[in-house]
């Protein structure tokens, strides 16, 4: 799950947790796992970050806009393996409600909770 921990570095990087220079640290080396699960996502940080290194936005800017696209990519997208067949699950993630398109079994339900809860 990098895309939730995509998110969960921005989120860290936006209320001051983590400095932009240990973000960068952390996005470039994890950049190849995050391109195989989401590269729309992983394509606007990876853009956000060069228009701040070229001086086409200042820090304010660019919280700003990784706030927006935490908000435009705010799915997460979900599959298992069930006894019958397999199953997929959309999960939108919304301040800390979570909605489902699908009902997950309860054991992976609670893991989804407490990944996207972290």
């Amino acid at each position: 799950m990098n895309t939730l921990a995509l998110r969960n570095q921005i989120l860290r990087f936006i209320y001051n947790e983590i400095s932009l220079k240990e973000f960068e640290e952390w996005f470039v080396s994890n950049l190849n796992d995050l391109l195989k699960e989401n590269d729309a996502f992983t394509a606007a940080v990876e853009l956000a970050l060069a228009e701040y290194s070229d001086g086409i936005r200042d820090l304010e800017n660019l919280k700003e806009y990784f706030h927006s696209i935490l908000q435009e990519f705010n799915t997460i997208n979900i599959s298992y393996q069930s006894r019958t067949s397999p199953s997929r699950v959309q999960y939108t993630l919304s301040g800390k409600v979570i909605r489902s398109t699908a009902r997950l079994p309860n054991d992976l339900s609670i893991i989804v909770r407490s990944v996207i809860e972290e």
